[in-house]
């Protein structure tokens, strides 16, 4: 029996990078906000390193801005 761990991929069939598009966090899966911008669009799921400001938009000007 093999014990290799999956590497999850996007709807697009493109392998992720771990450390750079998501980590593993427990049995969760945590997307990074350099993965979210790339797949284009806010899934209105409440991702925790969301970019976007409004869900449901593929607008860049509606990108959060980080505040000091």
């Amino acid at each position: 029996m093999s014990t290799t761990k999956s590497t999850p991929t996007t709807d697009f069939n493109s392998r992720l990078i771990e450390g750079e598009d998501y980590y593993s966090e427990g049995t969760s899966i945590v997307f990074t906000a350099r993965y979210l911008l790339r797949r284009g669009h806010c899934c209105e799921t409440g991702c925790r390193h969301c970019p976007y400001e409004k869900a449901g938009t593929k607008e860049l000007s509606t990108l959060k801005t980080k505040t000091k």
